[in-house]
């Protein structure tokens, strides 16, 4: 059957968007999806637009722009061109490195709720499994390529993936298309080129319809991962909490696992807990090897203080009871500070966040007393106390000792180190933590402290600092 526009409306219509985005490389795959798709924007009244990624790798690359140009001209489609800089990360494939700038540039561009198109077809859902099975992976990995799934502030769709190869090129054929081919796509020292001029052929001789029938097994295996995920998030919500801290520092999770729960999971189930609670958090998965270092780390017998599972630009830890997963930290240094209107929202150089207010009432700093004073953001670099209570400790510089007095009443003196323990902020980040002053008396530590002086009495204007991440892929 020849392949029409309409073919694609199911895939579509269950979602209401806004706008359509769609990626163009100028290549076969997404010109066809572009010219169905301009049919379909012309028939529903919904506004399409396509990107157009660079990665500059290709001495060709301006030409493909070029291409792209002329042909959303052509049909009255606005186009964005994005330039990449690839620069790929230590022990990182081009490859993968490509994907992921390729998928921030797309994040940074989709609308809220706007339908990101993408031109994967059957048979390239056929050649993912088998790269997906020679890789070992499980029924996740195997699942492959939704059509449709949560993407940054939208969904990602790819309406052509119950289509074959040989329609799109029909379709191409019989509506004269022009399109570019990626000289790189005939490179077999690439795997996914390897399957698809070596392999799929043979594959094809033998079984025909080969292609079909491993896009089934794609999806039989997509709705057995459907189950297990379902119990696994059901065991996740028996064995975590909440981070109260994860919106004020990059490296908490937003959920910490129970040690003492998961370890009383079966092996299995704490296998499929884990997975689940990185893939929430939208971190990559572990390896088998690299799953039973975290459980055994994590959960053995003679737990170091804080053991550490790494991976890519992943790491498992735990601290006391609990159990993070959280970004490799970025290089940072600590000695940096900062003067602060608490008006505009204070960037943190190297932590890829900044610190914004929320005004509130009856909690967190109070408005009246933070008036007219001169504040400081820094990192440990203390030499403030602070007034004795009941439910505070004295703060001091590390190994420094003051005796000072304050509002009348001589301080203690103490470790900073100590005072971070009796917090409970993980020895990962107390060189970390935004720390707030005035004239070298300490305010607050973002996110975890803040000087009872200073408190919101209750029904007083007060404001909280949140941690709030710079813009990232999901």
């Amino acid at each position: 059957m020849a392949l029409h526009f309409q073919q694609l409306l199911p895939p579509l219509q269950q979602y209401s968007p806004p706008s359509y985005l769609l990626a163009l490389s100028g290549g076969l795959d997404s010109c066809v999806l572009l010219d169905l798709m301009q049919k379909i924007s012309a028939n529903t009244k919904i506004p399409l637009r396509a990107i157009h990624i660079d990665h500059g790798l290709q001495g060709e690359a301006e030409q493909w722009g070029k291409h792209c140009e002329q042909l959303c001209k052509s049909l009255n489609i606005p186009l964005i061109v994005v330039q990449l800089n690839m620069l790929p990360k230590k022990g990182e494939s081009l490859e993968a490195s490509a994907r992921e700038q390729r998928y921030r540039a797309f994040s940074n561009e989709l609308l809220s709720d706007e339908l990101l198109l993408l031109a994967q077809h059957r048979d390239d859902q056929a050649e993912t499994l088998l790269l997906q099975l020679l890789r070992g992976a499980g029924p996740e990995g195997l699942a492959s390529m939704p059509i449709s799934r949560p993407f940054a502030a939208g969904i990602m769709c790819r309406p052509l993936l119950e289509t074959s190869r040989l329609e799109i090129e029909s379709y191409a054929t019989l509506h004269d298309l022009r399109w570019i081919e990626d000289p790189s796509n005939n490179d077999t020292a690439f795997d996914r080129n390897y399957l698809r001029h070596e392999i799929m052929p043979r594959l094809k001789q033998r079984w025909p319809s080969y292609s079909k029938t491993i896009s089934r097994s794609a999806r039989l295996c997509g709705v057995s991962n459907s189950l297990i995920q379902t119990q696994a998030t059901k065991l996740l919500s028996e064995i975590s909490v909440s981070d109260l801290h994860s919106d004020n520092e990059e490296s908490l999770s937003s959920q910490v696992l129970v040690a003492k729960k998961l370890g009383e999971l079966s092996p299995q189930e704490q296998a499929i807990t884990v997975r689940a609670w990185l893939s929430l958090q939208h971190y990559a998965s572990p390896t088998e090897s690299q799953l039973q270092q975290i459980l055994a780390q994590m959960l053995g017998s003679g737990v170091q203080a804080s053991p550490c599972v790494a991976w890519a630009n992943v790491e498992v830890r735990r601290y006391r009871e609990f159990i993070y997963a959280l970004e490799s930290p970025k290089v940072f240094d600590s000695s940096l500070q900062y003067s602060w209107d608490l008006i505009n929202p204070l960037v943190l150089e190297g932590l890829n966040g900044r610190l914004v207010l929320q005004d509130v009432l009856g909690d967190g700093l109070s408005k009246e007393k933070l008036k007219d004073l001169l504040l400081t953001v820094n990192f440990r670099c203390m030499t403030a106390v602070i007034e004795k209570s009941s439910d505070t400790v004295d703060w001091i510089k590390r190994e420094i000792v003051c005796d000072e007095k304050l509002s009348g009443r001589r301080v203690k003196a103490s470790k900073l180190k100590k005072v971070m323990q009796q917090s409970g902020i993980p020895p990962w980040l107390r060189s970390r933590v935004p720390i707030l002053s005035s004239n070298g008396e300490l305010i607050a530590i973002v996110g975890w402290w803040i000087a009872p002086h200073y408190r919101s009495l209750k029904n007083e204007p007060g404001v909280l600092i949140k941690r709030q991440r710079m813009p990232s892929i999901t």
